[in-house]
């Protein structure tokens, strides 16, 4: 009886040790890191426009500017990117205007053969950041397999004239897959997207959650994570702006 007592307990400890162990290694599963991964045979769109100064940006653009930099379409290096929405949102960096001007975005989207599909305006605030463009629900929805091009212009008096400075990206609507297509907002998500290489949608994502835990310090590392596989990382401190 002692024996079959002293194996009982001997089993009862290995079994309390084992469950300690299996929570232990559950909570030290390593974090997860969201980064794009480019599509296999994904085609290259023409070469990312740089809005510099041949299109005199400094007409629109603070001269404090520390950066230099002028817009810059939050797009993978390719400047072609995926997404699964029939309305996605875009987004754009844009640095700090002239606070005596009234500077106006517009924002277009066509097909390949240049036919219209979308237009609308964008009031920018004063301060640089990267903003975003969601389509609205009366947006006509982007077809799966097709190729669209978004313009964002910067009108510096208000309107549009052959010097105004302006971006263009490439965007095609893909068919989601089993896990891609989940509708859930989540740090999982987001990686599983930017595995897939849907990039429009993991940016969305992530921009969602930023936006609902400012305060959380493991986001913006993801986020930085994120844009630095794109090849953004410059972009990655910048704030992002209130839609």
């Amino acid at each position: 009886m002692q024996v079959l007592g002293l194996l009982h307990w001997k089993y009862l400890g290995l079994l309390s040790l084992t469950l300690s162990l299996g929570a232990s290694m559950t909570l030290a599963k390593p974090a997860m890191s969201i980064t794009f991964e480019p599509p296999q045979g994904q085609d290259r769109a023409p070469k990312r426009a740089s809005a510099g100064g041949s299109r005199e940006s400094g007409r629109c653009f603070h001269s404090g500017n520390e950066t230099g930099r002028s817009i810059v379409p939050l797009t993978p290096q390719t400047n072609h990117g995926l997404t699964l929405a029939e309305r996605p949102t875009f987004f754009a960096y844009v640095p700090k205007t002239k606070e005596t001007q009234e500077v106006e975005a517009f924002f277009i989207i066509e097909d390949k053969d240049q036919n219209p599909h979308y237009f609308t305006s964008v009031s920018l605030s004063s301060v640089s950041g990267v903003v975003s463009i969601p389509l609205p629900q009366e947006a006509p929805a982007l077809e799966i397999g097709r190729d669209y091009k978004w313009t964002l212009a910067i009108g510096c008096s208000g309107d549009l004239d052959p010097n105004s400075p302006f971006v263009e990206a490439w965007i095609k609507r893909v068919e989601p897959n089993s896990l891609s297509g989940s509708q859930e907002t989540s740090l999982e998500r987001a990686e599983s997207l930017g595995a897939d290489g849907i990039w429009y949608d993991a940016v969305e994502v992530l921009v969602e959650l930023r936006e609902q835990y400012p305060e959380d310090a493991r986001l913006g590392k993801e986020w930085a994570e994120l844009l630095d596989s794109a090849g953004l990382q410059e972009i990655a401190t910048e704030p992002l702006l209130s839609r």
